[in-house]
C-alpha cells in the first residue's frame, strides 16, 4: 500500500486527493495502479452516469513504473470487506501532476481491516464443525477460503486452515471453546471476483 506524502493534484490543478490517503495495490496486469482504500460518496451525477451503487474510488497510476504517480482515474466501488474495483482499467488514465511514493506494507493500515479464521458452526460435540477463512473491514465481510471442515471425532481435535491450526476443546448448541496452535502465517493476497452471466 501507499500513503501519499503530499496532494494528488490534477495536470489542470484541481486536487484529487489529500495528504495522508491511503491508496492500496490492484492487480492491474503489467500497469502499477493504486486505490483508495477507503472509498468515498458518489455524487449523484457519478451515480446516474456510472452506475454506481454509492461509492466511488480514485486509482492512481505510473504508467512508466518510476516511482512517480503520473495519472489518475475514478472507478466505481464495490465494497465486500475492503475495496474490489468493478469493470475494466480505463485504456488511458488523465495526467497527474508528478507525484513520488513509496509502497509499504499492507499491514499498517488504519481503514481496520483484518483476515481470520471464521467459525460457521457445525452439529454436535463428536460432529464435524466447519471453518472458513474470512476477510472484512467497516460492516462487510466475505470468505477467502473454502469451507474446511474438521474429522467429526472425540474432543479435543485439531483441524488446519490455511498454514493456520485450531484445535476444537468443547462444542456445543452453535459454539466452541478453541484453542489456536499456529496462527495463520502472514502473506499477500488478492482477491478477484469473476461474474458469468448465464
Amino acid at each position: 500500500m501507499v500513503t501519499l506524502a503530499a496532494p494528488a493534484v490534477a495536470a489542470n490543478g484541481k486536487q484529487l486527493l489529500p495528504a495522508g490517503t491511503e491508496l492500496v495495490a490492484m492487480d492491474a496486469g503489467d500497469r502499477l495502479v493504486f486505490c483508495e482504500a477507503t472509498p468515498r460518496k458518489a455524487s449523484a451525477g457519478a451515480m446516474f452516469l456510472m452506475g454506481s451503487l454509492g461509492e466511488t474510488a480514485s486509482c492512481l497510476t505510473d504508467s512508466r513504473k518510476s516511482g512517480s504517480f503520473d495519472g489518475y482515474f475514478a472507478k466505481k466501488v464495490q465494497y465486500e470487506g475492503f475495496p474490489v474495483i468493478r469493470g475494466g482499467l480505463p485504456a488511458a488514465a488523465k495526467p497527474l501532476q508528478p507525484l513520488a511514493y513509496s509502497v509499504r506494507p499492507g499491514g499498517a493500515t488504519t481503514g481496520g481491516y483484518w483476515v481470520g479464521i471464521r467459525y460457521l458452526g457445525g452439529g454436535d460435540a463428536a460432529g464435524p464443525q466447519r471453518f472458513q477463512i474470512a476477510f472484512g473491514g467497516r460492516d462487510d465481510k466475505a470468505s477467502l477460503s473454502d469451507v474446511v471442515v474438521s474429522p467429526a471425532g472425540a474432543l479435543p481435535r485439531s483441524v488446519a486452515v490455511l498454514g493456520g491450526s485450531v484445535t476444537i476443546l468443547a462444542a456445543q448448541a452453535g459454539t466452541i471453546q478453541y484453542r489456536i496452535d499456529q496462527a495463520m502465517p502472514e502473506q499477500e493476497f488478492s482477491v478477484i471476483r469473476t461474474i458469468s452471466v448465464r
